[in-house]
């Protein structure tokens, strides 16, 4: 796209169309067909209007391996994106490479010998040449996506998150530190005194017993590690992460309740919602018991170290969170404020 060309259209002026009424099914008549046809080529003709790059923010990469190399980035795409190669220069894995193409953020191009040999005998970046070789279509390069063996649900679901607006690493589950082996099955004799009591149901429900540890490594899903906007956010040193984010397609089997207590180890959990102060004082009861017993219940229904999981159901998802049933709430610091030195659960452990 040429300097010439580089025109951004102001969309607010431009009016919204008036719909008409929705057709629910067909009826036969020729004045439904017509508007069908010419609403769905209105859709044909918006998806193949030719897309282009602003000079000042086009990005090349180079498509090697099962990943991408970016000899020269622009832009803040890659605060969140990318990783430093052995050279200081950028490379992308699949999932992001993807991501990028679509949204017509960067132009893929297929590396070819000179530019692998290039690649490895060149000190920095700066000593690329210009890049020239074959140009990836979107089709071509979802072929060479599908063959790096990514999941397509993992993808969706991290441009999902992407396009609203967080900040999203990948997170390595298999490389977390070992977690506490939980043990689920009590003697059978057990079963006909359980719940004869309020207490040994509430007990049933709670946190089960840690009883030693275990080598085996977390489940084999895939998740990120996801951010709110942040300002000053470097990928070379991050916070801790707002969520961690399961991948799991609706088509598989949901994980076991020993993977979701594995997680749960390794997971920050959910941060409580913030509230403005105005609002906040608004809502706030007169009465102290009732600000107290609304507390402690928020607490008891999200249980202790609550996990985000994304379903993936043939492009659609949905957000479920897990959390371990925790109902004695001892170091309960808002609780302790309120009403100090009284026991806030409603069941104590043996």
């Amino acid at each position: 796209m040429d300097s010439d060309d580089e025109v951004l259209i102001d969309w607010r002026s431009v009016p919204l169309p008036k719909r008409g009424e929705k057709e629910f099914e067909p009826d036969g008549s020729d004045v439904q067909q017509g508007s069908l046809s010419e609403a769905v080529e209105a859709m044909f003709s918006a998806l193949g209007f030719p897309r282009g790059h602003s000079l000042r923010q086009h990005v090349e990469a180079v498509w090697i391996g099962d990943r991408s190399v970016v000899p020269f980035p622009k832009g803040n795409y890659f605060r969140d994106m990318g990783s430093a190669g052995d050279k200081g220069i950028l490379q992308l894995d699949a999932v992001e490479t993807i991501y990028l193409c679509e949204r017509g953020s960067l132009t893929v191009l297929l590396g070819d010998d000179q530019f692998q040999q290039e690649l490895e005998t060149t000190k920095s970046a700066e000593k690329f040449r210009q890049v020239d070789t074959t140009r990836l279509p979107a089709c071509d390069l979802a072929e060479l996506y599908a063959a790096s063996g990514v999941d397509i649900d993992e993808y969706q679901i991290y441009a999902y998150l992407k396009r609203l607006g967080y900040l999203v690493r990948r997170w390595n589950i298999t490389n977390t530190e070992t977690t506490p082996k939980v043990s689920y099955n009590p003697p059978w004799w057990q079963y006909f005194t359980r719940f004869t009591s309020y207490y040994k149901l509430f007990a049933s429900l709670s946190r089960p017993q840690v009883d030693d540890f275990s080598t085996q490594p977390p489940p084999s899903p895939q998740g990120f590690a996801v951010w709110k906007p942040t300002p000053n956010f470097r990928k070379s040193d991050p916070p801790p992460p707002h969520y961690h984010v399961v991948c799991v397609s609706a088509h598989d089997p949901f994980p076991t309740l020993e993977s979701v207590h594995s997680l749960a180890q390794v997971s920050p959990g959910v941060p409580p919602r913030p509230q403005k102060p105005g609002r906040k004082l608004r809502r706030a009861p007169n009465n102290p018991m009732v600000a107290y017993n609304q507390a402690r219940d928020s607490k008891i229904r999200m249980g202790h170290s609550p996990t985000v999981y994304a379903v993936n159901s043939d492009g659609i998802i949905n957000i479920v969170t897990l959390g371990v049933g925790d109902f004695e709430l001892i170091n309960e610091p808002e609780l302790e404020e309120m009403f100090p030195g009284r026991f806030h659960g409603i069941m104590v452990r043996n």
